[in-house]
């Protein structure tokens, strides 16, 4: 078997895969399971997917994760990354070779949404990833960083940026560390941004280059205004900067 879609309610879709016992690499993989209950993206989900994964040797020499932004839903599409040619992607997005999804019976609150995500992430080889794309809010996303320390392209979708935005807690064990110490290029797209206030994003610049580590940023999006000023600030910290005011 080279490819596999299952789609059905996720009590008999979950008795099927562990009857089949895939193989460790299908060629293409997309699973979306119906009406699950919250407690399956811990119990049964992650742990499944994450064993999958890790039994699949093409995602070990680099791993993108694209965490789409749907309603109620967790949707996860994995791409296998070479970490040689990452810096010339320029992030862009790659052809998923596996999708996990699950849509839920009840209505969640968006933090709840974001929350479970992040759970569903921290089942998966996050050692082996070296891109990220997705929309999360600041709470699970601090979570689910320090995960993985390979990045080397993030790509955040309406995030907020606030004080300590992608900045280690104050009061932890990695207060001076950098969370991403293998950034190369750092996509923002529509960002949320509070009086025009891009402090947030020059403090964290400042801490990231610091050492003479080169970082491209590309900012993006039809909210987004930056004062000239602001925007010298940031190019001095910067190797590459570009801002895109058309993007959506």
């Amino acid at each position: 078997m080279k490819k596999l879609k299952l789609l059905g309610d996720s009590h008999f879709a979950f008795g099927l895969l562990h009857w089949l016992d895939l193989p460790e690499a299908l060629d293409k993989t997309c699973l979306v399971f119906f009406d699950c209950r919250v407690e399956e993206i811990s119990k049964k989900f992650g742990p499944y997917v994450g064993d999958y994964l890790r039994r699949d040797g093409r995602f070990r020499d680099g791993m993108g994760i694209y965490v789409a932004p749907f309603s109620d839903t967790v949707s996860i599409e994995v791409s296998a990354v070479s970490s040689a040619n990452a810096p010339a992607l320029r992030l862009g997005w790659r052809q998923a070779l596996a999708t996990f999804i699950a849509t839920f019976k009840q209505e969640l609150p968006d933090d709840t949404q974001d929350n479970l995500r992040a759970d569903f992430i921290t089942y998966l080889p996050t050692q082996h990833v070296i891109s990220y794309k997705g929309m999360m809010s600041a709470c699970p996303l601090q979570q689910v960083i320090p995960t993985m320390p390979n990045i080397q392209e993030l790509y955040l979708m309406s995030t907020k940026i606030s004080d300590g935005f992608l900045r280690p807690g104050s009061d932890g064990p990695l207060v001076n560390a950098k969370l991403f110490p293998s950034l190369r290029f750092l996509h923002l797209e529509d960002v949320l941004i509070d009086d025009n206030d891009w402090s947030p994003l020059v403090s964290y610049l400042t801490h990231q280059t610091s050492g003479g580590q080169a970082l491209s940023l590309r900012l993006a999006g039809k909210s987004i205004h930056i004062c000239p000023h602001v925007a010298e600030a940031i190019k001095d910290l910067v190797e590459e900067l570009f801002i895109d005011l058309a993007s959506k």
